[in-house]
């Protein structure tokens, strides 16, 4: 189930109405932003800029007007096929958050977990998985809070298999 455009426009239908009303549209925009930062640089990293421009000219324009500009950019960007290019550069991205705080060891594993994606050797779930699990040991929040980690909301995944 890998359409196009992915499980991200049925979560911004989900995720943006479902942010408390009395935030500002501003605030409301930014956490979701924030949270799929790495989503639409893997799709499209220009798409990522003008979206953030944006967010950021928020306290411009009405809470509709805004909201309504910014689903169908996101849809737009959304709609672009994310290449394994920019998914090895998003991933090399989030290792970059670790620093000095990850071992040699492991991070060699992460690379060529990367690597071996990039050659079409394993699919992309394996290096994210071994980023998602260090982000979880080194408790890298900002990675924590990412779509890019885990896109599918648990309401939204199939239950019904074995």
């Amino acid at each position: 189930m890998k359409p196009a455009v992915d499980v991200e426009p049925r979560r911004i239908a989900v995720v943006l109405p479902a942010y408390n009303e009395e935030l500002t549209i501003e605030a409301t925009l930014v956490a979701f932003h924030s949270a799929h930062k790495l989503v639409l640089l893997a799709h499209s990293p220009q798409a990522y800029r003008d979206l953030g421009r944006l967010v950021a000219a928020a306290g411009d324009a009405g809470r509709e007007d805004i909201e309504t500009a910014y689903r169908a950019g996101f849809l737009q960007a959304m709609a672009v096929r994310a290449t394994t290019g920019r998914h090895v550069n998003v991933l090399e991205h989030m290792l970059g958050y670790f620093k000095r705080d990850l071992d040699e060891a492991s991070r060699a594993d992460i690379h060529a977990a990367i690597a071996d994606y990039r050659q079409g050797l394993v699919p992309l779930a394996v290096p994210k998985a071994l980023i998602r699990h260090q982000a979880i040991g080194q408790r890298v929040d900002y990675l924590l809070g990412q779509i890019y980690l885990d896109p599918d909301p648990k309401e939204l995944k199939d239950h019904t298999g074995p």
